[in-house]
């Protein structure tokens, strides 16, 4: 069997050796890792006919930056998954990020979710489960892109992948903003013979009553498709969303 192969870009040196380093160490032989210190030297590779099937690029390098390496992947059609890193999330940078249909990780993270998101890139079977505590807006960035991530890895299909998604960033947000007294969301895959799909458990972290807005409620229910879609009462300290899809049989 090939070895699938990864390609790391970063202008600094010692950040791309290191997430050079934790990839070769996790995943083994069974893939090869280069890394790359510049967009033009990545653009070389990719122009003399390399392929990779998990590009992840930084954001800000001089020269050729991370978007114009995503931009060239996206519109030469090359068969590869693309990440990018930045410390910089905003909207408009995921509505960019969208439409060239990548993902994103924002420093600073763990270094086992950027190895699990790698896998998850590359199919394997990474860890299905993650937590974000909300702190401000780019919690809410980062609970909207990791609840994508894992419903994507499990084969959602993408309207649902977005609805999700959308609903957990809506939550978060609420959170952001001092509206409830919410400090941790939990994304997990839920996975048996004849369903599968992502719950997000909201929770308290002052052990006090979890309360949404009923309008925000409403909101939220549509954006899951109005499936399964559970606040529990409001002497519990936890809110609950689910997003179910039926495995498909041939």
């Amino acid at each position: 069997m090939d070895k699938k192969r990864v390609l790391v870009v970063d202008d600094e040196l010692r950040l791309a050796r290191t997430l050079g380093d934790a990839l070769t160490r996790a995943l083994g032989d069974e893939c090869e890792v280069w890394v790359r210190t510049s967009g033009e030297e990545a653009l070389q590779c990719l122009g003399q006919g390399e392929h990779f099937d998990v590009v992840i690029t930084d954001l800000k390098m001089p020269g050729t930056n991370g978007m114009d390496l995503l931009r060239y992947i996206y519109r030469q059609k090359l068969l590869s998954r693309t990440i990018l890193i930045t410390a910089y999330g905003t909207p408009e940078l995921e509505a960019q990020v969208d439409r060239l249909e990548t993902e994103y990780l924002l420093k600073p993270f763990n270094i086992q979710d950027f190895v699990d998101l790698v896998r998850h890139n590359l199919g394997e079977n990474g860890r299905l489960k993650t937590t974000v505590i909300v702190r401000d807006y780019r919690d809410v960035i980062n609970a909207r892109q990791k609840t994508r991530e894992l419903a994507r890895a499990i084969g959602m299909d993408v309207t649902s992948q977005a609805r999700i998604s959308l609903a957990t960033s809506s939550m978060a947000n609420a959170m952001s903003l001092g509206m409830l007294r919410i400090g941790q969301i939990a994304i997990e895959s839920i996975q048996n013979p004849e369903q599968f799909g992502v719950r997000v458990t909201c929770t308290t972290t002052d052990g006090k009553e979890a309360h949404i807005p009923p309008a925000a409620l409403r909101d939220v229910q549509w954006m899951v498709d109005h499936l399964a879609v559970d606040a529990l009462p409001a002497n519990n300290v936890q809110i609950t969303l689910e997003k179910m899809e039926a495995v498909k049989t041939l």
